[in-house]
């Protein structure tokens, strides 16, 4: 997190309670993302997301009503007065797929899934602030930016559903899912210090460009690298560890 104190020192963000207000993930609710990382919005999602989960898998083990419930429900409720609940519906989307897996494999439904998440990615690109292009009329077959997106919710739910059927058996297939586990170990420090890295190569000169050439395509592809050589290295040192030191917490709290 080296680089995001240096953006923190270089634009005079740093703030105490900011900080203290990521932690208990109300960025987006009374505070605004530490040190200019943008990313960091969607955990605090994550986080309510589950606090949620949490709740109801007491309710369903307990048959009850009580007060922590009672707590977590209302806090849960106030948040999302603030946040966007369409995001709220999204994840749980997720997860009723997760708990309610697909029995056989589809091409049908793997089709009608892709087809679904593709028409949504193009209406929530023409109900977006960034498009850019003039699009007539063609607004008009397309639903608005929430629809879009619960139905991307619902096409990508059901990709990941059958794609889990489809076993790699070849060589390359094999390959390129071991690559896929490699990579994804250390996803969520690289979710974490990717922005603030990429900040900090603008600072010292690395800016975006408005053009596209070998030039700009070779320092494209070489942040990407530096992101995922930082992100494996701190993965090294900290989220590595994470498995072990959750047993030794829970030990603890068990003893």
């Amino acid at each position: 997190m080296k680089f995001l104190i240096v953006r923190v020192y270089i634009d005079g963000s740093f703030n105490v309670m900011d900080l203290v207000g990521n932690f208990l993930s109300l960025q987006g609710v009374f505070f605004p993302v530490f040190g200019g990382n943008g990313p960091l919005w969607s955990l605090s999602y994550e986080v309510w997301f589950y606090l949620l989960a949490y709740a109801v898998g007491l309710i369903a083990i307990k048959k009850t009503f009580y007060l922590p419930t009672v707590i977590i429900f209302v806090m849960v409720a106030c948040i999302f007065s603030f946040l966007d609940s369409v995001y709220l519906f999204c994840w749980l989307i997720g997860a009723l797929a997760y708990i309610k897996p697909s029995n056989k494999f589809s091409w049908q439904m793997l089709s009608f899934s892709i087809f679904i998440s593709i028409y949504s990615v193009i209406a929530i690109q023409i109900g977006s602030v960034s498009v850019s292009v003039s699009i007539g009329h063609i607004e008009n077959y397309f639903p608005n930016i929430n629809v879009a997106r619960i139905l991307l919710s619902v096409g990508v739910s059901i990709i990941i559903q059958q794609l889990i059927f489809l076993k790699p058996k070849r060589g390359l297939t094999i390959a390129i899912d071991k690559f896929g586990t490699v990579m994804a170990v250390f996803s969520y420090t690289l979710y974490l210090t990717h922005y603030p890295l990429l900040q900090f190569l603008s600072f010292v000169g690395l800016k975006r460009s408005n053009e596209i050439n070998t030039i700009t395509i070779s320092f494209f592809f070489l942040s990407i690298l530096m992101c995922l050589i930082f992100a494996w290295v701190l993965y090294l040192f900290f989220e590595k560890h994470t498995d072990a030191l959750k047993n030794q917490i829970k030990r603890y709290w068990v003893s």
